[in-house]
């Protein structure tokens, strides 16, 4: 696997960086997925725990070296959830941290997603598009898995 140049080398990406984690959403009906929330870097709107303003993305596993995942891109989450591991209001499950680090988005329109991230070590750049049947398909590229 090849990675970009700038994964796992410090540059001047480094100083844009916001936080990032993947969580694992266990929902009241017993199933769960997992959702990938990453902090826009840079001045913003709202500094607040309730302010909304995490890209999220809820995917059906962990996402895996070299893989390609169908994904959906969810409403903005609150910045709480960068640190927050619990029952999520309105009886809608519970969330517990997988990973956590930073990110940066580098491209978010709506034909393409590119994303660097470094959880727990793990250097990750993801690439994504609108998929043919809806909602988007994320590739992965990066070293290392997450234990679930």
């Amino acid at each position: 696997m090849v990675l970009p140049p700038s994964i796992g080398r410090p540059g001047p990406l480094a100083s844009t960086m916001g936080r990032s984690v993947l969580l694992r959403h266990d929902l009241p009906d017993g199933s769960h997925h997992f959702d990938w929330l990453i902090e826009p870097a840079g001045p913003g709107p709202g500094t607040g725990p309730e302010d909304r303003v995490l890209v999220a993305w809820r995917l059906p596993v962990p996402p895996g070296p070299g893989v390609e995942l169908r994904a959906a891109r969810l409403e903005p989450h609150r910045r709480l959830y960068l640190a927050y591991e619990g029952p999520v209001s309105g009886g809608r499950g519970s969330v517990r941290r997988i990973a956590s680090g930073t990110g940066v988005i580098l491209t978010d329109a709506p034909d393409c997603f590119e994303a660097e991230a470094a959880l727990e070590g793990i250097r990750i750049h993801v690439r994504g598009r609108p998929g043919a049947e809806g909602g988007w398909v994320l590739g992965f590229d990066f070293v290392g898995c997450f234990d679930t």
